[in-house]
């Protein structure tokens, strides 16, 4: 042959495997393994094979917990950090692309929020105490900001990025129907920022944020969650991010998870990017392991497993990427006129944290596992 291929990837240790009985099962995790590693380039990209290959952070808001089930990947999230620090503006946007090629202030808070959730993962999957201290004041600075947008209402109402690729729910809908997940967002960001004072011992700063904290808290249930545990008229992803960011323990949540559970009977699994990593962590939490693991090996479209009964070998960024007769999704995005679909997109990995956290039952009950919780849920 006149061509000979080669994977070219940052070189990391690898410190989890994954093996069933399921060859379907294995063959999941292994898409997901091979999804990280070839989008690892210095910064984890969103793809390897199109004309972007860049640094979005949408794609990491979600799933960098399980990545750090198979990778030593704290060299290179900790450097992400300071690159997502770097292409901030003075005032506190976030570009959604870091390090910024495209600098995009999109004024928006889910794409963000991956500032938040991976220094949050490095502390919880590796005991690294040095990078929440270290972007305190960046992330300071993004909080004031959401602060501001929130103004007297304490939400952040408007169109926006919404829980992106949603089954069903095109770009368009999403954006007009986001407020439930990208709320969810500023709650989580919020506890973060507050725990980080806490531990910084910034006591002003730490009970400004609990304070703000309860109030976007109180007006999120207001706003999106009613009496009967109904969250933004019956959307699915909008449940999973309530349970997940917002909701405390009490009668009401144990509505919110009926009713959830009764929305994954009825539609099966309609959630996008974000909402998709917490979808069966949730439903095993609500007393529906048997459920979750239907959701998990039904072989229908959407699914995990239909892609790899379509020959898929790392994860697809669309659910239908690969449509039922065999052709191409070749759906335009709203406004661009342009296709979007990559078979080599690492989002809908995410269920790896499921692989490891449930299947697996392997939890840190302390940073960096200095404690382990070991519950699996075969």
């Amino acid at each position: 042959s006149a061509f000979t291929g080669h994977v070219i990837y940052d070189e990391m240790a690898t410190t989890g495997r994954f093996e069933t009985s399921n060859p379907l099962v294995n063959q999941i995790h292994k898409n997901s393994y091979w999804g990280i590693r070839s989008n690892y380039r210095g910064m984890p990209t969103d793809c390897p094979q199109r004309d972007e290959r860049l640094g979005w952070l949408g794609d990491r808001a979600t799933g960098a917990y399980g990545e750090a089930f198979i990778f030593n990947n704290a060299q290179l999230y900790n450097k992400w950090l300071q690159d997502i620090e770097d292409s901030m503006s003075p005032e506190g946007s976030i570009s959604d692309v870091s390090p910024n090629y495209w600098t995009i202030y999109a004024d928006d808070v889910t794409w963000p929020s991956a500032f938040f959730y991976v220094a949050d993962m490095l502390y919880r999957q590796f005991g690294d105490e040095e990078a929440l201290p270290r972007q305190y004041e960046s992330m300071k600075l993004f909080v004031e900001a959401e602060i501001r947008k929130m103004g007297k209402k304490n939400l952040w109402i408007g169109p926006s990025l919404g829980d992106w690729l949603a089954m069903g729910k095109g770009i368009a809908w999403q954006a007009m129907h986001n407020n439930p997940v990208s709320n969810a967002f500023i709650v989580h960001d919020l506890k973060v920022i507050s725990k980080t004072a806490e531990r910084l011992g910034k006591r002003e700063d730490a009970a400004r944020y609990r304070r703000q904290l309860a109030a976007t808290t109180d007006a999120y249930i207001k706003k999106f969650v009613s009496k009967k545990g109904i969250v933004a008229k019956d959307y699915q992803s909008a449940y999973i991010m309530a349970l997940k960011f917002v909701l405390p323990e009490g009668e009401l949540r144990e509505r919110v998870k009926k009713n959830f559970v009764a929305n994954i009977r009825k539609n099966g699994l309609q959630t996008g990017f974000f909402a998709t990593e917490h979808l069966l962590p949730l439903l095993v939490e609500a007393g529906e392991q048997k459920l979750a693991y239907d959701v998990l090996l039904q072989e229908n479209c959407p699914g995990w497993m239909y892609q790899v009964k379509c020959g898929a070998t790392t994860t697809w960024e669309r659910w239908d990427a690969l449509k039922p007769d065999g052709t191409v999704n070749e759906e335009k995005m709203a406004g661009s006129g342009e296709n979007m679909v990559s078979f080599n997109h690492y989002a809908f990995g995410s269920v790896g944290e499921f692989y490891y956290q449930y299947i697996l039952g392997i939890r840190p009950e302390k940073p960096g596992f200095a404690k382990l919780h070991f519950a699996p849920y075969p």
